[in-house]
């Protein structure tokens, strides 16, 4: 992406549904965004973000 203040990172990870086909209009690796917390803030950022499955989603790690 251009012009973005985020780390992002492409991971091997394939945007997919259970079954091997493309997850609606996206496809292709996942990418995610990464940065720096401590880890009493991670635990925070699952417990908040695991609960918005269509938007965001539990951090991948």
């Amino acid at each position: 992406m251009l012009n973005s203040k985020t780390t992002h990172y492409h991971t091997n990870i394939i945007c997919q549904t259970q079954k091997p086909i493309p997850a609606g209009r996206f496809f292709g690796p996942v990418v995610i965004t990464m940065r720096l917390m401590a880890p009493k803030q991670s635990i925070i950022a699952c417990q908040l973000t695991r609960r918005f499955v269509y938007n965001h989603g539990a951090p991948l790690h």
